[in-house]
C-alpha cells in the first residue's frame, strides 16, 4: 500500500510538471522589422571557445545579436565579431561604489581604456562629470540581495528589470522552500523553473515608472546574467540560458552591412528605448506589436509625439499563443486598462499626455496549479511618450 501511494504520488507529481511545456512554434519574422538580442551574457572559460558555444547557441534560438560582459573584466577584442550569422558585442559590467552596471563604451572612444579606467569612467559617467559621447550606463540588478544599487539621486539611461541571477537571490531570501523547489524541478524541467522566477521586481517597477514619469529616455532590458559561478549550477545547465528572456529592437529599417556601423544603430535602439522585454521561450515575438496610430503616422517604443485628440493605440498578439491573456495600458506608472483577452487585438484611445507602456501577462499554469498558478509576463514593452 506504501509503494503504491508513492508511486501514484510521483506519477501526479510527473505528469504536474510536464503539464506546461514550452511551444514548438517555427521562427517568422514576419512584416514589423525587429532583432532580438541578449544582454548581460557572462563569458565563463577560454574566450574563444565560449564565444563559439554561446553564438552557436543564439543562432539556433533566432537570436541576432548578444552582447557579452564581464564583472570589471575588459573582454579581448578579438571575441567581438559576426559569429555563426550572429553579432557578438562586448562591453563590460563595473562594480562602482553604487553597486553594478553595465557600460556600453565598445563604440566609442572609450574603447581604447583599461578595464580599471572604465571602472573609473563608468562611475564618472552616471555622476554627470565626464560623459563621453554615445556611451551609456544599464544598472545591473539594482534590488539584488547581496550587490543592490545604492543610489538613487541621479537616474542611469538604462536599468535591468529582469535579471536571472537577481531574481534567484531574491527567491533565496524571500521564499527559501520556494526556490528550493524550483531548483528541484530544473533538471526535470528548465522551463518551468524560469516561469517560477519570472515575475518582476515590484520595486524596481515602480522606480522605472516614477523616472518616466518625470523625464522620458530611461529604458528597462532583461539581462541573461547566469549562476554557474555557484557550486554544481553548471550542471543543471550546460550553457546560460540565453533564450529564456531576451530584448527585442526596433531598428532603422535598413542596417549596415559594416559591424561597427551596425553596432551604433543597434546601441542607438537599445539606448532610445525602442526595445521591448520578452520571454521568448513562452512564445517568439512573431505576431507581437504596440503603437500609437494616429491618422497615417504609427509609433512605437522610445518614440514622443505631440498629444493629439483621436489617436489610439493598439496592441497585437500571435494568434498561435495558446493562453488567455491580460493586456496592460500603463501611463506614469498607473494602470489605464487591465483587460483579460482571448483577441489577438486590441485597442485603447488616447485621452491625456503621459509615458505610456503596455505590458501583456499570460495565465501559463501546471494542471493543478501546484508548481506554477500565476500569471507571468510575457512582453514588456518600453514607453512611448506623449508630450
Amino acid at each position: 500500500m506504501r509503494r503504491f501511494v508513492f508511486t501514484s504520488l510521483l506519477f501526479i507529481a510527473l505528469i504536474e510538471i510536464f503539464s506546461v511545456l514550452p511551444l514548438r512554434v517555427p521562427l517568422e519574422k514576419g512584416d514589423l522589422p525587429y532583432l532580438v538580442g541578449a544582454l548581460h551574457v557572462p563569458l565563463r572559460g577560454n574566450p574563444a571557445a565560449a564565444t563559439e558555444i554561446l553564438a552557436e547557441q543564439a543562432a539556433l534560438h533566432g537570436l541576432d545579436f548578444i552582447v557579452l560582459s564581464d564583472l570589471d573584466k575588459k573582454l579581448p577584442d578579438s571575441v567581438a565579431g559576426e559569429h555563426h550569422g550572429v553579432d557578438v558585442f562586448t562591453e563590460m559590467e563595473a562594480s562602482t561604489p553604487a553597486g553594478h552596471a553595465t557600460y556600453f563604451f565598445s563604440h566609442t572612444p572609450d574603447a581604447g581604456l583599461s578595464a580599471l579606467e572604465l571602472k573609473a569612467q563608468a562611475w564618472r559617467h552616471y555622476n554627470g562629470l565626464a560623459a563621453t559621447p554615445g556611451a551609456f550606463l544599464v544598472v545591473a540588478h539594482p534590488s539584488s540581495p547581496s550587490v543592490p544599487w545604492g543610489r538613487l539621486d541621479r537616474s542611469a539611461e538604462g536599468i535591468e528589470l529582469f535579471n536571472l541571477r537577481a531574481l534567484v537571490e531574491q527567491n533565496a531570501v524571500e521564499n527559501p522552500l520556494g526556490l528550493a523547489t524550483t531548483l528541484l524541478l530544473a533538471p526535470f524541467s528548465a522551463y518551468l523553473s524560469a516561469l517560477r522566477l519570472s515575475a518582476p521586481n515590484v520595486r524596481d517597477l515602480k522606480g522605472w515608472d516614477a523616472v518616466n514619469s518625470l523625464s522620458q529616455g530611461h529604458f528597462a532590458t532583461v539581462a541573461t546574467d547566469d549562476l554557474f559561478d555557484w557550486p554544481g549550477i553548471r550542471r543543471l545547465h550546460g550553457t546560460p540560458p540565453i533564450a529564456v528572456a531576451t530584448n527585442v529592437l526596433f531598428p532603422p529599417a535598413t542596417l549596415s552591412s559594416d559591424f561597427a556601423t551596425r553596432r551604433k544603430q543597434i546601441y542607438s535602439a537599445i539606448r532610445e528605448g525602442k526595445s521591448a522585454l520578452l520571454f521568448q521561450s513562452i512564445h517568439p515575438f512573431q505576431g507581437n506589436a504596440w503603437e500609437l496610430v494616429c491618422g497615417g503616422t504609427v509609433s512605437r517604443s522610445g518614440s514622443t509625439v505631440p498629444f493629439t485628440a483621436g489617436c489610439e493605440f493598439l496592441v497585437n498578439t500571435p494568434a498561435s499563443l495558446p493562453f488567455s491573456r491580460t493586456i496592460k495600458l500603463i501611463r506614469d506608472g498607473e494602470t489605464v486598462y487591465s483587460i483579460n483577452s482571448g483577441q489577438t487585438q486590441e485597442r485603447f484611445a488616447l485621452d491625456k499626455p503621459g509615458s505610456y507602456r503596455v505590458e501583456v501577462w499570460v495565465e501559463h499554469t501546471t494542471l493543478m496549479g501546484f508548481f506554477q498558478g500565476a500569471e507571468v509576463p510575457y512582453v514588456f514593452y518600453n514607453p512611448l511618450y506623449v508630450r
